[in-house]
């Protein structure tokens, strides 16, 4: 278990005035929420389309001088001396790359640099920029992979730790030349790499006393695809060409029984943003969704606005959506199963509607994020920022088999880069800076990942030592979870105290249900003041109440005891709740249990209901109860795992935050000692925006 933190309703079309009105105001929305806006618009107008704390830090081991620094970006690249006057070392950044035949290349036109480098005029000589991570091959002139430089990433927001027990910890990464390609454990032989690890600067691999092991294990594949269906691309003639490109994209991640689980999202993007398809493993249903498009693209259109292009928000929203997915399944399986992650975005122009380069959300991210370009109206700038893993310039139909090959080849291999390590430690007190390299082979620039956990939650008993013999039985008497990633559950079901086990209610846990009715809503419960004392009052489950009946619905303490989601409590009457869109008072009112300002700099206009608030969305304490999994911080967050520092029950998975004395920190269980956990897997798919 991480020591660190990480990091159905019905719907319903607004009546048409008040949509007109609240489209015109949400045009005023201030720039914090300007992605969320976006993506929520198309709710707000009158179709929906039915569809089926880790860092990481630069570490550069400058090749030996003399040195020239030449490169397309503030990346790390390096070039030997140039003793020749019309060609570089293999090691330049820059070159003068290759000519037809033997003629001397006089201006662009006549210079070959590969599908890694352009051509810029140095000096009035053209000459070959590498992208960054890619190095100029002497023989061919082109750009390649440079092999020297090579990044270690964290594929997860922190160390993993075990809590009272023994010293053990484990590191969940990923191997990639600085290119963005995958070193696999065939590349990492062949290049002769060896991985480094050290505590504040202390090796704990090569030590005589050093206990350590990587494990081989299967790692679950989540791609998040934006496609720009902007009127540019969707009049263009070659459109269908380029939709046939993504669907065999798409199936190409396609696996067979047995092989780990891929799944695949679809954005479609223009002005606005419309989530043509959640995370899902069914891959026919995305080929017919595909098809409907290519069938009449004006469906997908009217939602999304095709006379613009949101790419800076379609960008945010890959980010924030593909780590949402991947938190709720360490959640449900109490990090049991190993994720990857990788954002593929693909347009064929710039960003058109004033929107915000999602900079910071690019530097914290551990998932992958690929651009693709699909015309010569890219930015290369941006498309270079975007694509942090990998960018492709491909402005014709040639060009497009050629990306997505390449980056189907990249998607493909990114579960297998990735390795989960785990050593005992000797630290016992304080927190840790535990920093991951790799060495060897002509390594000559290394991009460490760097972590900390708390050391003082290890056991303080004697008896408790780690031995190699813990990481070959950590998952004997486990189900799922556990420090070496023991597994997950079926989908129907969730990971608690290393046990599967269905959803089930604070009515078993025996925890506090103020602020987190949820952990009643498992077999029909509701959460109300039970037998009152003053100052002391104690919350619990008891049974929902019947839509509609007329029965008292709240109690004296102004607990509602109707059907979430399809009703709430109005005087004393369960009544239906109100679609995105309605004026309302509450979140409880609404069908999204989200009712809130549409600009929150302009109060007086007035509260909506608005679409739910998931995990990376905004929220308002009173105004926004986030989806069952999260709770409302400086947004909506995942829940905290067990040992993370909470202030209320409602930040943790199992409900439940103690005091231990000096803190307050999630436990695992809840205060009757039986493990519980309150949402399965197949209900976080079934949401669709």
């Amino acid at each position: 278990m991480r020591a660190s933190p990480y990091r159905k309703g019905r719907r319903r079309t607004m009546p048409s005035a008040q949509g007109f009105e609240v489209e015109i105001k949400m045009a005023r929305w201030n720039r914090e929420t300007r992605g969320v806006r976006r993506r929520w618009m198309p709710k707000l107008v009158a179709a929906t389309l039915s569809v089926a704390a880790c860092e990481e830090a630069d570490a550069v081991v400058p090749p030996p001088p003399p040195v020239v620094s030449v490169s397309a970006s503030d990346g790390a690249t390096s070039s030997a001396t140039n003793t020749d006057a019309t060609a570089t070392d293999s090691d330049s950044g820059v070159t003068s790359g290759q000519s037809d035949g033997n003629v001397v290349p006089q201006d662009c036109a006549d210079l070959l640099c590969g599908d890694h480098g352009r051509c810029e005029l140095v000096a009035g000589v053209p000459a070959c920029t590498c992208d960054e991570g890619y190095r100029v091959d002497a023989d061919e002139g082109t750009c390649v992979i440079d092999e020297g430089c090579v990044q270690v990433r964290f594929l997860e927001d922190g160390c993993r730790q075990i809590v009272n027990g023994p010293s053990a910890v484990a590191l969940f990464f990923g191997v990639d030349y600085c290119a963005g390609t995958a070193i696999t454990p065939e590349e990492r032989l062949r290049l002769e790499l060896e991985f480094t690890v050290t505590e504040d600067g202390r090796d704990q691999l090569n030590s005589p006393e050093s206990k350590s092991k990587i494990f081989e294990k299967d790692v679950e594949n989540y791609v998040f695809i934006a496609i720009d269906l902007s009127e540019s691309v969707t009049e263009d003639a070659d459109f269908p060409l380029l939709l046939a490109e993504l669907r065999n994209f798409i199936t190409s991640l396609e696996r067979e029984a047995g092989e780990n689980d891929v799944y695949v999202s679809l954005l479609a993007f223009a002005s606005f943003l419309h989530e043509v398809s959640p995370f899902t493993r069914d891959f026919e249903a995305l080929r017919n969704i595909i098809a409907g498009i290519e069938a009449d693209p004006s469906v997908v259109s009217a939602l999304i606005n095709p006379g613009g292009t949101a790419l800076y928000d379609a960008t945010a929203e890959g980010i924030r959506s593909t780590r949402r997915i991947r938190e709720l399944r360490d959640a449900v399986t109490d990090d049991g199963i190993l994720t990857t992650g990788t954002i593929v975005i693909v347009t064929d122009g710039i960003d058109t509607v004033n929107g915000d380069l999602p900079t910071q959300l690019l530097n914290d991210t551990v998932d992958q994020v690929i651009s693709i370009g699909i015309s010569d109206e890219v930015d290369d700038g941006d498309l270079n920022t975007i694509g942090q893993d990998g960018s492709f310039r491909a402005p014709t139909p040639l060009d497009w088999t050629e990306a997505f090959g390449e980056v189907k080849e990249r998607v493909r291999q990114y579960p297998e880069r990735s390795y989960l390590l785990a050593y005992c430690s000797s630290a016992t007190t304080g927190e840790p800076r535990v920093e991951v390299g790799i060495t060897g082979g002509g390594v000559h620039t290394v991009r460490p990942a760097v972590c900390e956990y708390n050391a003082e939650a290890f056991s303080n008993n004697p008896a408790d030592t780690c031995e190699l013999e813990l990481f070959d039985t950590n998952c004997l008497n486990r189900e799922c979870g556990g420090l070496t990633a023991c597994g997950g559950c079926p989908d129907e079901q969730c990971c608690s105290n290393g046990a599967c086990l269905a959803p089930t209610t604070a009515a078993v846990s025996g925890v506090d249900c103020r602020e987190q009715p949820e952990v009643c809503f498992q077999g029909g419960g509701s959460c109300e003041v039970i037998d009152p004392q003053p100052q002391d009052y104690v919350f619990q489950c008891r049974p929902q109440l019947e839509l509609g009946t007329g029965d008292p619905c709240t109690s004296q303490f102004n607990s509602s005891l109707c059907p979430p989601f399809v009703s709430y409590c109005d005087v004393d009457t369960c009544v239906p709740t109100l679609p995105e869109g309605s004026p309302c008072t509450s979140p409880m009112e609404c069908e999204s249990r989200n009712c809130t300002f549409i600009d929150p700099d302009v109060m007086s206009e007035g509260i909506f209901c608005l679409p739910q608030a998931r995990i990376g969305d905004p929220c308002i304490a009173n105004r926004t109860i986030c989806e069952i999994g999260a709770f409302c911080g400086s947004g909506c967050e995942s829940r905290l795992a067990e040992l993370q520092r909470c202030q209320r029950n409602s930040q943790c998975r199992s409900g439940s935050c103690v005091d231990i004395g000096s803190e307050n920190i999630c436990s695992s269980i809840g205060p009757s000692g039986a493990p519980a956990c309150y949402w399965s897997w197949d209900e976080k798919l079934a949401q669709q925006r």
